[in-house]
Formats: structure tokens, sequence, C-alpha cells
């Protein structure tokens, strides 16, 4: 639903804001994930592997530790796992979540590993929406993500992740993805 995907981009935008008065160190993070789903939805629905799309506004408390919300959106092909075509379509996944980044080298290259929870909302087509494993279509999000961060220049920086989501709806349903982001310096 569109009012969804409006409502995350509103949230985003009104936390930027108190958040950016309260440092110097702003950034936003885009990145393109390439995910394969897991658990129910590659099992029940054989969704294939995807790009995943991620828009972040990141505050850093310290050098090592950012805090962050944002929110990211994928689009999926779905078939009937039980081996006919009978039943496919697309499920849209959209996300908003909250992170929490450790670095523990400040300055260079530099391994990071995060925390991130929220809330996740599914889209089936018509076709899917009655299968048992989307009974539920709204529910928290939690994850993790390991990976290394390196300055490409004073204000951006690039990182290399990979992530772990799972979406806690009647049946839970997971993502594996890596990420690569930029990291752009906006304050």
């Amino acid at each position: 639903m569109m009012w969804f995907r409006c409502a995350l981009v509103l949230l985003c935008l009104a936390c930027a804001a108190p958040m950016q008065a309260q440092s110097a160190r702003s950034y936003v993070a885009a990145s393109v994930r390439l995910a394969r789903p897991q658990g129910a939805l590659h099992d029940s629905l054989s969704m294939r592997q995807t790009v995943q799309y991620d828009l972040r506004y990141l505050w850093s408390a310290s050098r090592s530790l950012a805090l962050g919300i944002g929110g990211s959106w994928m689009n999926s092909s779905a078939g009937n796992g039980l081996g006919t075509d009978t039943l496919s379509g697309d499920v849209s996944i959209t996300q908003m979540t909250v992170t929490a980044t450790w670095r523990p080298l400040k300055h260079g290259l530099s391994p990071l590993l995060g925390i991130e929870g929220g809330f996740g909302y599914l889209i089936p087509t018509d076709e899917l929406a009655a299968l048992p494993v989307l009974s539920s279509t709204l529910g928290a999000c939690y994850g993790a993500h390991v990976g290394a961060v390196g300055p490409i220049s004073e204000r951006v920086d690039l990182q290399l992740t990979g992530r772990w989501m799972r979406l806690a709806t009647a049946t839970p349903l997971d993502l594996v993805a890596v990420s690569l982001s930029l990291v752009v310096r906006i304050q």
C-alpha cells in the first residue's frame, strides 16, 4: 500500500531534524542489497532472490557508535512451492527499522557489527493473499548485520555488510542479504 511507504518517508523526515540538531555528525546511507528469502518465504512461496533498496538517516553519537532510522523496500516474484505454477505473483516487503552499529576502529578500514528492529509490512498480490504463510502481513522485524566500512573520501564511506532479517508475522519470514552502502556525511 502506498500510504504505508509515504508514512515511512514522513517518519524519516520528522526524526531527522531533531537528531541533526544534536550533533555535527549526521549521515545519509543509501544501500542496494541482494536479498535471498529463507525459511517460509523460500520453502512455501518459492520466492527468488531480488534487489532490496534501503535509505537511512544516521546520527553518530561517537566515531564508534551510529544510531539510525530508515526504511527498505523489495519486490519479489513468488511461485507455488508445491511444484505447480498455478499460484504465482509478486510480494512486496516494506520495513521501517532503527539501527545501532558499532565500529571498533575509529579511522580507516574497520569491521562493524549492528542490530536493527522495527516493523514490516507484506503486500501480496490477490492470488497469493489466501496462502496460509501470508495469513498476517504486518509484524515486528528484527535482525543483525556484520561487515566492514572504509573511507572513500573525507565525507564518504563505503560499507559492505551481510544481513539477516526476520519479519515476525504468524509464520516467521527470513531474509539474508548482502548489502553495499554509500554513507555520505551531511553535517
